[in-house]
């Protein structure tokens, strides 16, 4: 397909049903390409859990500077219907998975207390 497909898929956005619009977005995701961005955008305020969550892994899945500026301007504006506390955390998660791809362990300093010892205690 290609990311020519993009327009069509975001055109469909607006008048499909949620599952159709997750599969959209999925769809997308699969194109593995930055100009996606905008679609993944706006399916970040759709009120379908499984549309924004789609959106979420499509910005993973990127995990660019461009996706990571997306997810941190998302945190604090949670698709309708969706409690401010659940949505930062599915944005924070997504946020770890792009900033450390493959499983990859946070760098010592993020993980160790200032003095290099467990931050936990």
């Amino acid at each position: 397909m290609g990311p020519a497909v993009l327009p069509c898929l975001e055109a469909r956005l607006a008048a499909a049903r949620p599952e159709l619009r997750a599969q959209l977005v999925e769809i997308a995701r699969h194109q593995r390409t930055p100009a996606a961005l905008p679609l993944f955008r706006r399916a970040l305020r759709d009120p379908a859990g499984r549309v924004w969550k789609a959106a979420l892994d499509g910005l993973v899945s990127l995990a660019g500077v461009e996706a990571i500026a997306v997810l941190a301007a998302a945190r604090e504006q949670p698709p309708r219907g969706v409690a401010q506390a659940e949505w930062a955390e599915w944005v924070d998660e997504a946020l770890q998975q792009a900033l450390h791809p493959s499983g990859a362990a946070a760098p010592a300093d993020e993980r160790d207390g200032p003095d290099g010892s467990d931050a936990e205690g």
